[in-house]
């Protein structure tokens, strides 16, 4: 069994010049203060809007240690910010992380976290500016940081009556993947829940795509699916309602939604419902966006197919009205509580605030 250490204030100190090394060099052009300060300083690109999130990733709320592992569990907390940056079409650009760690940290699992952290940023073209290292209950905080030309920002409220509804990838699936870990399956996993495990371990944001579809395909509202389909497609429906003051719904595509990638077989194994999992699944961040019906075509959907490596479905469209209804069948329409929302289908208690 792997010793565990309770951090000296040396310790800390050398922990804190470990991570330093780690974020290494900065941009001066970009970042005349970086590490070593109170605080660290960026400079946006002229004609750009600064662009900023924060986002929480508490142990027993929004993970298990025994089921990500150290780096995993730094790789997530990155995606699950640098999501919300995507969600707007802003490109990130800088990150500072504060990391509460309990005592009996290794300084070995220290060390894996932070390459989660920093390999992270990496991929998503971001640099690690500071941030700050506390004890008590494990906690990842990531203020994320991004950039766009204010022309290019999407919002929530842009949806408009008779647009149609897209998502990326299979909405729902890390869903199911949790399901497979609170059941605590020992034998070995078939394929379809392999994948649906590494969805939810491994989340990507989608930032290379948002920048497609910004550019390419004009969205009029935009939100990355971190509460699940049925409540974020929620937010986007009240405060675009707001906005041209009169009630907007939805008519989704069942079949649609359950035929997205993965998502009926590890369904059936698990006994769910696919559908279901769709919409009050959740931590999919896969991107949700609205469009005028007609403007991307099935050339559309095979470029963005080729280019990224997963499918760009329509899901339904924006309708007049205050009951969104789930599109089954020919005859068969059955209304949907929008606000339901995650915690509906899993139980689970990490449903995220706004």
């Amino acid at each position: 069994m792997k010793k565990r250490t309770t951090p000296t204030r040396r310790q800390e100190f050398e922990w804190i010049s470990r991570l330093r090394g780690w974020i290494g060099k900065t941009s001066k052009s970009r970042f005349p203060v970086g590490v070593g300060d109170d605080a660290a300083a960026w400079l946006p690109s002229p004609g750009h809007a600064a662009v900023m999130t924060v986002d929480a990733m508490v142990e027993s709320v929004h993970f298990r240690r025994d089921w990500l592992t150290w780096r995993e569990v730094g790789r997530r907390a990155v995606a699950v910010s640098v999501s919300d940056l995507a969600a707007m079409g802003a490109r990130p650009r800088c990150l500072l992380a504060s990391v509460v760690l309990e005592d009996g940290t290794s300084t070995g699992d220290f060390s894996a976290l932070q390459r989660g952290l920093t390999a992270a940023a990496r991929s998503y073209d971001a640099t690690l500016i500071g941030g700050n290292l506390s004890s008590g209950r494990m906690a990842l905080h990531i203020t994320a940081m991004g950039e766009c030309l204010p022309e290019l920002l999407v919002r929530r409220s842009g949806a408009r009556l008779g647009d149609t509804i897209w998502v990326t990838g299979s909405p729902g699936l890390a869903a199911l993947g949790l399901v497979s870990y609170q059941r605590e399956m020992k034998r070995r996993v078939p394929t379809v829940l392999a994948r649906a495990r590494r969805a939810f371990r491994q989340p990507i944001a989608r930032v290379k795509e948002a920048m497609h579809i910004v550019r390419r395909l004009q969205p009029h509202a935009m939100i990355d699916v971190s509460d699940g389909l049925a409540g974020d497609i929620a937010h986007i429906l009240a405060e675009s309602g707001a906005r041209r003051r009169r009630p907007m719904a939805v008519e989704l595509d069942g079949g649609a939604l359950a035929t997205t990638r993965g998502l009926a077989p590890a369904a059936r194994v698990l006994g769910k419902d696919a559908v279901a999992a769709a919409l009050y699944g959740g931590e999919d961040y896969e991107l949700c966006f609205t469009v005028a019906a007609g403007s991307i075509s099935k050339r559309d959907q095979s470029t963005f197919a080729k280019r990224f490596g997963i499918a760009l479905t329509c899901v339904g469209r924006v309708v007049s009205g205050s009951e969104s209804v789930v599109v089954m069948s020919q005859n068969s329409r059955q209304s949907v509580d929008l606000e339901g929302g995650w915690t509906h289908f899993s139980g689970h208690s990490g449903r995220r605030s706004r």
